[in-house]
């Protein structure tokens, strides 16, 4: 069994009367993930790129927007968005 501060973080920030699935993303990844920059991107650069990928629930809470957001991931969005679209589905 593995506790710690983060697991227990986790279990403190899910809501379990959600609708859907999601995945919370707290505010202090968030910020380590902002500094966590490559040489060729700013800290600014980092944020907007992670913000764009998040969405803020109902509760307050920031979760991945894994359905609509993930389609600038793809090389060719009008091919592979609609498999990944099947293989969530499934």
């Amino acid at each position: 069994m593995i506790f710690g501060p983060a697991l227990v973080a986790a279990y403190k920030l899910e809501n379990f009367d959600a609708k859907y699935p999601r995945i919370i993303v707290s505010d202090d990844i968030i910020e380590v993930a902002t500094k966590a920059h490559s040489c060729n991107h700013t800290s600014r650069h980092e944020q907007e790129y992670i913000e764009k990928m998040l969405r803020i629930d109902d509760d307050g809470l920031h979760y991945i927007d894994y359905f609509n957001e993930v389609k600038s991931e793809f090389d060719d969005p009008g091919y592979d968005y609609p498999q990944y679209l099947d293989i969530m589905r499934n």
